[in-house]
């Protein structure tokens, strides 16, 4: 499977299924969606393993998916749930740095992403 911007941003933004727009309001994590995203990090680490570039398009919606979680995480505050999301945001936070992280070595660069935190 390509990861495309267009997978992304389906995925990040589409009006009533997009993971993070659903967190904005209120919906909660979607953690189907979450697990796609990290399938789609996957691919895109190993796509980039060896590359020096790597495409505007996909780094650009990359950098913002942690920031903007964060910024709705407030709305959160007291829910049972607000403690689980601090963790999965700063897991995904480090998942997103391996995929454009040019150390191969990097002691987490090597594990799969969705257990980084482990």
């Amino acid at each position: 499977m390509d990861i495309t911007s267009e997978y992304l941003h389906n995925l990040l933004f589409h009006e009533e299924t997009g993971l993070l727009m659903k967190f904005h309001f209120g919906q909660g994590l979607d953690m189907e969606a979450v697990d796609r995203l990290y399938e789609a990090l996957e691919i895109l680490k190993a796509d980039w393993k060896d590359k020096s570039y790597l495409p505007k398009d996909l780094v650009f919606i990359l950098v913002d998916i942690v920031p903007a979680l964060y910024c709705d995480l407030p709305a959160y505050v007291g829910t049972p749930e607000y403690d689980q999301y601090v963790e999965i945001f700063y897991n995904l936070s480090t998942a997103v740095s391996m995929c454009v992280n040019p150390d191969v070595n990097d002691m987490h660069f090597n594990k799969p992403l969705k257990d980084i935190g482990i």
